[in-house]
């Protein structure tokens, strides 16, 4: 399964054992060969090797003139380029490769479908939402006006209407994504079971985008299948059963199943942060490839661990912009600003930082209300730039906030109140208010002594 939750068709070898070619040629077996070499490379991520044998069987088809087979090798290889993230030239080959399937009409019909689903998925990961719904709408009214069976066009079907989901939810038409997400589910039901991978993807995302509405009733239980069909064909330990659990955890909070939240970070753990504080739960939904979102954030940190600001600063932009491709804002772009505001805390460049700090604090006030623990911990990140900064008259109702919270979510001799006293009392101290700075302190070694004396 594709991590894009924009869905590609590789049917190629598929398409030629279903009898949609034409009348076979000198070199059918040989351009066949070619294809299926070509698919198990694609699939496999070899992209090298993949583009080399559909090049080779495009000379093939070209030789005997056939249309057909040339549009189908210049549409895996159009693949190839896009998913090599060279839009451009998958466009260009993918436009190619449709005005030759069309010109082989009957033969070339699942050829123009893989081709305007590609497009469509194209313009999507470059969050080119009116190119991509264009596109879709085509597949999509071109299976509706043929209801055939076949394994092919029922793929096909839920296929589009994913992608046209992801587009609706970026534009944030909610309920016409939910339209289609209901639809596909008991497509891909059909054609790969109940427990299929794609089957499991559709349903988490139906489950995300009741997140984003905060419908989290709705949400709970479609997480907790998605996340059951996951682990029982993936195993424990898959990123993608992971992100589900992290998804679920996410909505036990916010319905205050405190219980089964911690349950689930135990079984998963690990999956929830642990003792990183730099790194809080994230709600993967679509538009987003999670592991180009993940690789960029871990290089971005590394960078900013070794004190190399400038490729810590790319790295996380780059997160940025992959988080952004979701269309709706969510705890993986809070926490990718987080970081972010940490380089340029680092950069001294304080104008930047507390942008980028309050935008990721919004984020999170929003999606996981104004007591969360990462709402507390960015608080306390921008009160400490407010006091680099000399405006204490911001940075102290932060600390004072993230005060009270604690010490009503945690009790008043908690180690963490502590903490936070110490940090008011610092605050205090930078401003000269030296009598308040001592009462914080005071308190602040109260809680630490009674915490020594309990161990």
């Amino acid at each position: 399964m594709n991590s894009l939750s924009q869905r590609l068709v590789v049917l190629a070898t598929t398409l030629l054992a279903a009898g949609t070619a034409p009348l076979a040629f000198a070199d059918d077996a040989s351009f066949k060969k070619l294809m299926d070499t070509g698919v198990d490379a694609l699939n496999k991520s070899s992209f090298a090797a993949a583009s080399d044998s559909f090049s080779e069987a495009q000379k093939v088809a070209e030789q005997d003139h056939n249309d057909f087979y040339r549009s189908l090798s210049m549409s895996r290889l159009a693949d190839v380029r896009l998913r090599e993230r060279k839009y451009s030239e998958a466009e260009t080959i993918f436009k190619q490769s449709l005005a030759l399937a069309e010109k082989a009409k009957g033969a070339g019909r699942s050829v123009v479908l893989m081709d305007l689903n590609s497009l469509g998925a194209l313009y999507l990961a470059q969050a080119n939402f009116a190119e991509a719904e264009k596109y879709l709408k085509r597949v999509i009214s071109m299976l509706d006006a043929n209801n055939s069976d076949t394994l092919i066009n029922r793929k096909f079907l839920p296929t589009a209407l994913d992608n046209l989901a992801v587009v609706y939810r970026s534009t944030k038409r909610f309920a016409q994504a939910e339209a289609l997400y209901k639809r596909a589910i008991p497509l891909w039901e059909q054609v790969g079971g109940p427990e299929d991978a794609d089957t499991a993807t559709s349903i988490n995302n139906l489950a995300a985008l009741y997140y984003y509405e905060r419908k989290y009733a709705e949400a709970e239980p479609l997480f907790v299948r998605s996340l059951a069909i996951r682990e029982k064909t993936l195993g424990a330990n898959h990123p993608e059963v992971i992100n589900n659990a992290n998804n679920l955890i996410l909505v036990y909070r916010a319905l205050k199943k405190t219980s089964e939240a911690e349950a689930l970070s135990k079984k998963f753990g690990g999956t929830n942060a642990g003792e990183d504080s730099n790194a809080p739960a994230v709600l993967t939904g679509a538009g987003v490839d999670t592991d180009e979102w993940s690789r960029h954030v871990q290089a971005g940190r590394e960078h900013l661990k070794e004190q190399r600001y400038a490729e810590a600063e790319k790295e996380l932009q780059a997160a940025v912009q992959e988080a952004q491709k979701g269309g709706v804002e969510d705890r993986r772009l809070a926490a990718t600003l987080y970081n972010l505001g940490h380089v340029y805390v680092k950069q001294k460049d304080y104008e930047k930082a507390e942008s980028i700090y309050s935008r990721s604090l919004s984020i999170c006030q929003k999606v996981c209300g104004d007591n969360d623990k990462e709402v507390l911990k960015t608080q306390t990140s921008l009160a400490k730039l407010y006091t680099e900064q000399k405006k204490y008259e911001k940075a102290e109702p932060l600390f004072k906030h993230v005060i009270a919270v604690q010490e009503k979510a945690l009790g008043r001799n908690h180690k963490e109140v502590a903490d936070a006293m110490n940090n008011l009392a610092a605050m205090y101290a930078e401003a000269g208010r030296k009598s308040e700075s001592a009462s914080y302190e005071r308190r602040a070694r109260s809680i630490d002594a009674k915490n020594t004396k309990a161990q």
